[in-house]
Formats: C-alpha cells, structure tokens, sequence
C-alpha cells in the first residue's frame, strides 16, 4: 500500500508541474551608448523596449535568440552545437619520419611531414563550438525563481607553430559564460547580465560593443 500510495502522490505532483519557456535574448550596442542608457536607469521593461526598437531601426544588433520549453522543477538543457576535434599535445622526442613518396605527376620524390607518435595514439580533445542554455524554473505566483548557465564558445584564433611541412596549428577559443540564480517576475524582461565578447572578435574600427542579456519566463 505504501509503495501505491508513494506512486500516486508522485503522479498528483507531475500533474501540478506547470509548463514553462525561458526566452533568452542578447542584443549588442556601443560602449557608450549602453552605459548611456544603464545610466538612465530605466526598468527591465522600458530598457528592454528601447533595445528592441532600436533593433527596428538598425541602431541595435540581436546577437542571439534562444527559447527553451521546459517543466518547472525540472533541468532544461538547449545546445546549438558543433563538435570541434583538435590535438592537444605535440612530443617532437616520438616523432615518427613518414619518408618519401613517389609525386607520379611530377617524377620526383616528395618528403612528407613527420606525425607525433602521441597523435596516432589518440591524443585529441573536443569542443563543443556554439550555443548552450540551461536553466531550471520555479513558479510562486508572479515570482519566477531561476537557475540558468549560458555559454557561447567560438574560435579566437589558431596559433601556428614550427614551419613548412613541420608547422602545426593550435586553436585558441573564445568563451562568453554567464551564470545566474535570483527571483524574476513572470513575463517579464529582466536584463540578467553581460556577456561581451573578447576584443579579438571586437570589431577592428569603432567602439567596443556591449552584449546585454535578458531573460523572460513564462507560463505556458
């Protein structure tokens, strides 16, 4: 009886579990004109509106749009990704020398790069390029508490290293975290950070942009 009992109580539960969607905007501006208008002191609402109607007029990017429908209570996980493999070590003392080959085009021997014995066995790592957003939602009324991570990764640059049939690339990249855990209020905008990107993907000429994010939650 106990175990039935248990099972009921569970199922009563699942039915009261409301349905939720975390919208999750970034729009980007300049430098200036976002501390001009944090400055302003506008509420979540009014700051939101003047970001989106300055979108319509071309004086605003969008740089992200993510929606994540979910159940209260529960983790919501969204991921617009690529997997990028890349070699994370190179140990010149177990190079392994390829030697010639025969160009058959040309009638002439060609020498072939050297490959890392440590790369044949397997030293590789990856990276999940792209976006991710997790979040877990408590309803309370109009309160809405939430638990979110967003990251966006990208690539910063690739280093080269050593020369001619010798060089090798390294990537570097680029991550934009943000993490949260606070009350917002149901249907309504909240900005809940920034999440700029580094000044190499800066763009060369003019201001630094920054990227303001925001999050509406509502009950479906």
């Amino acid at each position: 009886m106990l175990v039935f009992f248990g099972l009921g109580q569970l199922a009563l539960a699942e039915e009261k579990a409301e349905t939720c969607e975390v919208f999750y905007e970034v729009f980007s501006l300049p430098l200036s004109e976002a501390a001009k208008l944090k400055r302003s002191k506008p509420g979540g609402m009014a700051m939101y509106a003047n970001l989106v109607e300055g979108v319509e007029k071309k004086e605003v990017r969008q740089e992200r749009l993510m929606v994540l429908r979910m159940i209260e209570g529960r983790n919501g996980v969204l991921e617009q990704v690529e997997e990028y493999i890349y070699p994370t070590e190179y140990d010149t003392e177990n190079m392994r020398p390829m030697g010639m080959k025969m160009n058959l085009m040309e009638s002439r021997f060609v020498t072939l790069p050297d490959i890392p014995m440590n790369i044949l066995s397997g030293d590789f790592d990856t990276k999940n390029m792209g976006d991710t957003l997790e979040a877990e939602v408590q309803l309370a009324g109009r309160r809405v508490g939430l638990q979110m991570r967003a990251k966006h990764v990208g690539i910063l640059s690739k280093d080269l290293f050593g020369k001619g049939v010798s060089e090798w690339v390294m990537p570097r990249f680029s991550v934009q975290a943000l993490e949260i855990s606070g009350d917002l209020l149901l249907g309504e905008p909240a900005l809940v950070g920034t999440i700029s990107p580094p000044k190499e993907l800066q763009e060369k000429d003019g201001e630094k942009r920054v990227w303001l994010a925001f999050v509406t939650v509502e009950k479906i």
